[in-house]
């Protein structure tokens, strides 16, 4: 993953485009998340992701993505499975901003994720020139959320979570000592 913490880099770009600063940001339009759908269906995900990738189409898919809509998750879902590289960083980021929206939504519509330590690696991903700050608020607002996540079906998942937050905000802190 491309993420601060695994201290990997991705553009600064990226943070922008996935609404890290924006959380009111709402989904682009509903149905091209089910256009997108139906060409995944028709010539697969690769296909589809190779034509929209690095386009200025591409953030909507990623602000889809991060509103949390059922439907831009599944779209997110597919793509995610086809992509390699930044495409891949560009997506589990803005799964990771979809956790602070809403974690059950996300982890009920992205494969992979019902395993505890894959779900935490989302929770704690970070782009790796944002503001502190800025990776602060992200990171606030999916501690925030992981209680909306029911205990009895999610405990495992919220438990790695909210460590990798934690050590997330502790990695944040050392490299923001360092740099001053």
């Amino acid at each position: 993953m491309r993420a601060r913490g695994l201290g990997l880099a991705l553009a600064v770009a990226a943070a922008a485009a996935v609404g890290m600063e924006k959380p009111e940001r709402v989904a682009p339009e509903k149905g091209l998340a089910q256009v997108l759908a139906a060409r995944v269906k028709r010539v697969g995900a690769g296909a589809v992701l190779r034509e929209i990738y690095a386009k200025p189409g591409w953030s909507d898919v990623k602000a889809g993505i991060v509103s949390a809509d059922p439907d831009w998750l599944e779209v997110g879902d597919a793509l995610r499975a086809a992509a390699e590289d930044e495409a891949a960083g560009d997506l589990d980021l803005a799964f990771a901003e979809a956790i602070g929206r809403d974690p059950e939504r996300v982890l009920e519509y992205a494969r992979g994720l019902d395993q505890p330590a894959a779900f935490a690696d989302l929770c704690g991903a970070l782009p790796v020139d944002a503001p502190v700050a800025q990776c602060q608020r992200a990171l606030a607002r999916r501690k925030r959320a992981l209680l909306k996540l029911p205990q009895s079906r999610w405990s495992g998942q919220a438990a790695a979570c909210s460590a990798a937050i934690d050590s997330a905000y502790a990695q944040l802190e050392e490299e923001d000592a360092e740099g001053e």
